[in-house]
């Protein structure tokens, strides 16, 4: 008797779920879990930050520059960050110091300690115009934006060790939902730091110098690596230029910094 295949009359035994729909779902479902997840644990160390009083942060994290090493380009930025304190409303004592970097930056460490590069100063123009970066930074210390971005990190970083190798769906929501996280503690230190400038000045003359320069070094796309947990250059500007507070002449930056 020779076999003789034939199609069944139903399609009892043939699954009738959508595999796709339900890989879409469990995608979806995890994505929303780690969201929630990213807020909530934000919400955790903000709370816990507050309960750590900022002399206690600068005391256990600054490291102090020996001062036979620090230049006098480094002295000089230090007078001009101690006359702004006061508008910061910061009490004690920071240090600032210049890199040798041919990237333009300036950025803030966890305890206070400030570093900018050189390669900042071909971007500004006037002392206001560093006054407003240097505020910049003043404004990320007090809002204590670095400690409480080290605190996430932390945790995130023992939440993704502990998944191994299925954690690229982790990493991929934590680095989106820090860029948003990110943007935002960038906008609040732009507009502190307006207010910083006008304490000091009586007017924001000068503080969108270095967004300006920057933008006019390159569109978007080629600063992406360096602004990616910024907001956009044109924003920042906007931002500035449409702010409540009057503009007015700048003061010419010492010419020490330019060399």
């Amino acid at each position: 008797m020779n076999y003789e295949p034939r199609y069944t009359e139903s399609d009892e035994n043939i699954s009738k779920e959508n595999h796709i729909k339900n890989f879409l779902a469990l995608t979806l479902g995890a994505v929303v879990g780690i969201i929630v997840l990213v807020f909530v644990l934000q919400i955790l160390v903000n709370f816990v930050v507050k309960f750590i009083p900022e002399e206690t942060e600068h005391r256990i994290f600054s490291s102090k520059i020996p001062a036979e090493k620090l230049t006098q380009k480094d002295k000089n930025l230090q007078i001009l960050v101690d006359k702004i304190k006061p508008c910061a409303d910061i009490k004690y004592d920071l240090q600032i110091h210049i890199e040798d970097n041919e990237i333009p930056n300036a950025y803030a460490k966890i305890g206070g300690d400030i570093a900018v590069t050189n390669a900042l100063f071909k971007h500004i123009k006037s002392e206001n115009g560093l006054v407003f970066i240097l505020a910049h930074e003043l404004s990320h210390f007090k809002n204590r934006d670095h400690l409480r971005g080290t605190a996430v990190n932390l945790l995130f970083g023992v939440i993704s060790a502990s998944l191994g190798e299925s954690n690229a769906l982790l990493n991929l929501i934590q680095n989106l939902g820090f860029s948003k996280y990110s943007q935002d503690q960038e906008s609040a230190a732009d507009k502190s730091a307006l207010e910083v400038l006008n304490c000091y000045y009586g007017h924001v003359g000068g503080a969108d110098e270095f967004f300006v320069s920057m933008a006019k070094d390159g569109d978007e796309n080629m600063i992406s690596s360096l602004f990616s947990s910024h907001p956009k250059l044109q924003k920042r500007i906007e931002m500035i230029q449409n702010s409540n507070f009057q503009t007015g002449e700048t003061k010419e930056l010492n010419l020490e910094f330019k060399k």
